[in-house]
């Protein structure tokens, strides 16, 4: 695990460190990159094994479950180079704080760095990690809350993403179906599709604002290019922050048994 603070990840140098650090033999394809807050020798030494654990088995482990879960990604180092050199989308790090008063020396891994050309510019939280991943069809699940209670959602398919002239500008559109097997009544089933289409869209519109896009519209929109060039000069970046979003959601009840 590469572990960098997110002063450093937020400095216009930071990239080409990151270069020169994945140099290092093996270090390049296995290591999962990590932005702390704080100071990161702090958070590398205040890290605690499980009696019992190894703690590079119990840190694998955990972070295996938490990015299957969608409460992080599963970003690697070279993951992170590629995407920084690529003309692409942009990539994502866990993110990280140290534990509270009560549990000092336990870490708290919960949610995203986003990068704009290699530099940290966007920090999401649990909630926002997991609709992110949902649209990058790396996670299926997904809990809303609704009344007091948590309805568990599956994605029925992987989310569709697609980039259309609108006006002046162009619409990023994004259509997530999902079922549920909760008792919930019609009128709940447009209660949690209106709240996720909302929460996904102001996701979306958060990371226009920092010029940051980790949703994959770009690979969509390169695809009508013939040369890197022609992409390069279509510039890209500047219409994606200015494109209307718009987000279908479909719930279903399974009632199967």
């Amino acid at each position: 695990m590469l572990v960098v603070s997110r002063a450093l990840a937020s400095e216009t140098g930071f990239p080409a460190l990151a270069g020169h650090v994945a140099e290092t033999p093996h270090l390049y394809t296995t290591a999962r990159f990590v932005v702390c807050e704080g100071d990161a020798n702090a958070f590398v030494s205040a890290q605690e094994a499980t009696v019992g654990e190894r703690l590079s088995a119990e840190l694998k482990a955990m972070l295996t479950h938490y990015s299957d879960e969608g409460y992080i990604p599963d970003c690697s180092l070279a993951e992170y180079c590629y995407a920084t050199q690529s003309f692409y989308s942009d990539p994502a790090a866990v993110f990280a704080r140290s534990g509270n008063d009560s549990q000092p020396m336990r870490q708290r891994y919960e949610g995203a760095a986003l990068f704009r050309e290699g530099v940290c510019a966007v920090i999401l939280d649990t909630d926002e990690t997991r609709l992110l991943e949902l649209i990058l069809g790396k996670s299926k699940a997904l809990p809303l809350a609704l009344d007091g209670r948590t309805v568990e959602l599956t994605t029925e398919r992987r989310a569709k993403r697609r980039v259309t002239p609108s006006g002046s500008g162009d619409l990023l559109e994004a259509d997530l179906s999902f079922s549920t097997l909760d008792n919930v009544s019609v009128a709940d089933i447009s209660t949690l599709e209106d709240r996720l289409r909302s929460l996904i869209v102001d996701l979306i519109v958060k990371c226009q604002r920092a010029s940051v896009e980790p949703f994959g519209f770009s690979e969509r929109v390169a695809a009508g290019y013939a040369t890197a060039s022609e992409w390069l000069a279509s510039d890209w970046r500047s219409r994606y922050a200015a494109a209307d979003v718009r987000v279908n959601v479909h719930i279903d009840r399974n009632t199967a048994p």
